[in-house]
Order: C-alpha cells, then structure tokens, then sequence
C-alpha cells in the first residue's frame, strides 16, 4: 500500500451545533464517499498548541492507526466561550480493492471553552473503540476537562521531550502509578527507541558486552536545553534499569554518579551543541563508544506516536525505565 492520501472534502466551518455537525458529516460521506470503507480503530482527541504544526504526522498516523480525530486548537481571535467546528475526511491509496478512509473534526476554541470539551467528546466518541487524549507539546496532566472524562478515556499521552524536567517527572510518575483508566503513557519512550536500538546492537557483540562491567562514563548531550532533558535522562534510566544501577548521588547540575556491581559510574547529561550525541567511556582506557543522532535509524513521523496507541497494558521495561530516571533526575 503506498503511504499517502487523498483528501476526502470537508464541511464548512460554523458556531459548534453537535447535530448539525453530525448531519453534514453524514452528507459529506454520502456525497464524497461513494465506494470507500470507513475505518475506525480508536477515538483520537488532539491537543494542537499554539504554533504546533501537526498535518504531517496527523497523515501520516491515520495511514497506520485509522481513527476518528478530534482535533482541538486554542484560536485568541475566538469570543471567550466560543467553539467553531467542521469536519474533513481522507482515505488511504491502496494499490487495488476499496479506498479505506477515516475523519477528523476540528474545533478552534476560545480562551475560557474548555468546560465545553467533555461533553463534545462523549458526544463524538465512537463507541466500542479506544477514546486516547493526547497533547504532544504542553502536559495533558494539566488538562482539568480530561478528570471530567474519567474512565471514559482509556489513555492520556503525553511527551516528556517537549515539558521541562519537573512536569516530565510528574508524567513518569503518573505513568507508573495509575491502575485504573486513564492510563498515562510518555511518547518520548517511542521516541527514543532508535537510540535504544543503536545501543543495543552495539552491545550484542561479547567482547563489547564484557566492557559494561567497566563502564566509568555516559555522557549524553540531547537536546538544546538541560530544562527540557527528558528524553536524555529516560535514555539514562533504560540504561540503568538494565545495568542495575543504584544509589544515585549529585555531582553537580546535570551529573550524578551511580554504584554498579563493580565500581561507580558517573553520568552527564548536557545540552547539544550539534547532533546529538552518547558517549561511553570506560576503566579500561579503551577507545570510547560514541552515537549520533545522524546515524541512527529514521522513522516515519508518526511512529513513535503509532507504537504508542498500539501498546495496550503497561511495557514492563518502559516503568522500570522511567522509575530510575526519575531517581536520576530528581538527584540533580
């Protein structure tokens, strides 16, 4: 199947009225959708922050994850209270058979709307499928309307590379603790997988495994902000929880040293001046292990997103990752 869409049409924006949002949305497939099959996995409420530009991955998800997208967006031209919406549809391009299609509802929203959100939500929701929120940019943690939901909403995603280090602890935090719905997910884990990939490899040779027992150093410059190092101290924290790292003591801002089984090992974590880079240095004096962002494996743009979605209980090694970079973190 070839990775691209073809737009479907859309209804014409208005004042928010459920039912005759709903009704254009029904002409709007009996007009434009002759010969397609709508499709549906899930229920998809986007947070889109000011100046966030998500077209391409919104494309590029629905061609894997098929959905019906609330898609969501503050508009400061807006009165206060109020919400203007209108619908669009597109479908995949398959190389033969039926065009597989899904939709998105768009709703632009003044400052003081979103005690309007919960009830647009259960109204639009499709019934027998996943409902996530999901807020790329700013913490869906403090997104009140959400609490509103409860256990309506099957997961809330957030990404702890966009939040400064003290909201992306409270979101590993919430993620590891939560038992009942919503469950609580951090992209940034999907995010870093390319990273996690590179290493591993690097370390299915023996002779290179065999050099972890000597590991004195990891320095990890990601990212143009130490305020924003999540995504270096969740790297930290899945390289600790397999190394079996304990006793975290601050060294100073953006270094804390750790106890291994045989000796100490002192991690740095450190903005980007270039690529980003991860180093390893070790006892032995051999020569150091370095990665760059420019060498590990490209994704689509949606799929760390995607693998997110798709992950359906708690990913054990994912909690222990977030349980040791949060000790890591928080001893800087």
């Amino acid at each position: 199947m070839d990775r691209s869409l073809v737009p479907l049409g859309h209804t014409p924006p208005h004042a928010l009225d459920l039912q005759q949002l709903r009704m254009e949305l029904s002409a709007l497939w009996r007009e434009e959708g002759r010969g397609v099959l709508r499709a549906c996995h899930a229920t998809l409420v986007v947070i889109v922050s000011p100046g966030e530009d998500l077209d391409d991955l919104l494309d590029d998800l629905v061609l894997t994850h098929p959905s019906r997208v609330l898609r969501i967006e503050r508009d400061p031209k807006l009165g206060s209270r109020e919400v203007v919406a209108w619908g669009s549809g597109c479908c995949m391009k398959p190389s033969s058979g039926m065009l597989v299609c899904s939709e998105t509802l768009h709703f632009r929203m003044g400052q003081d709307a979103d005690d309007r959100l919960p009830s647009i939500v259960r109204s639009l929701a499709v019934g027998g499928v996943p409902l996530a929120v999901i807020s790329r940019s700013a913490s869906p943690l403090h997104l009140h309307w959400v609490n509103e939901l409860g256990e309506d909403v099957n997961m809330v995603v957030g990404r702890s590379s966009a939040l400064d280090i003290a909201e992306a602890l409270e979101l590993w935090t919430e993620s590891g603790k939560r038992s009942r719905p919503p469950r609580v997910e951090d992209m940034t884990w999907d995010e870093i997988r390319p990273w996690r990939t590179a290493i591993q490899s690097c370390f299915d040779r023996p002779r290179e495994l065999e050099r972890l027992a000597a590991l004195s150093q990891v320095t990890l410059e990601i990212g143009p902000r130490l305020e924003q190092s999540a995504p270096a101290w969740l790297l930290a924290g899945w390289l600790g929880s397999r190394l079996g790292w304990h006793r975290p003591v601050r060294k100073a801002k953006g270094s804390v040293e750790v106890e291994r089984k045989s000796g100490c090992t002192l991690i740095e974590v450190r903005p980007a001046l270039a690529a980003d880079t991860v180093t390893f240095a070790f006892e032995d004096g051999g020569e150091s292990i370095r990665f760059t962002s420019k060498d590990l494996h490209t994704e689509s743009p949606s799929a760390p997103l995607s693998r997110t979605l798709h992950r359906h209980a708690f990913n054990a090694v994912a909690v222990s990752a977030r349980n040791m970079a949060r000790k890591l973190a928080e001893g800087t």
